[in-house]
């Protein structure tokens, strides 16, 4: 946090996205399960692409976390929470 040092969590009432290339995950996303309204796969032949779409409902009590990460401010450790407001 301070010294951009990584902080491992587990996350209750997360849903997460993994993306894989060949057998390897090349991403992955999370999103706190309240955040959610509706979700949607399309898949493109043409392509052969698979794109998938989080719908997030209208609320303001969330933070984004390096693009990949939303989570409810309420689903966060109080003292990452006390940081996240602080940044």
């Amino acid at each position: 946090m301070e010294n951009k040092k990584n902080v491992e969590l587990l996350l209750p009432n997360m849903t997460i996205l993994q993306c894989y290339f060949e057998d390897e995950i090349v991403s992955e996303f999370a999103v706190s399960k309240e955040l959610v309204d509706k979700t949607h796969q399309a898949f493109s032949s043409k392509y052969d692409t698979m794109r998938f779409y989080f719908y997030f409902k209208n609320r303001n009590d969330f933070y984004e976390i390096e693009d990949t990460i939303y989570v409810v401010a309420k689903d966060l450790p109080e003292e990452l929470n006390q940081y996240m407001e602080n940044v």
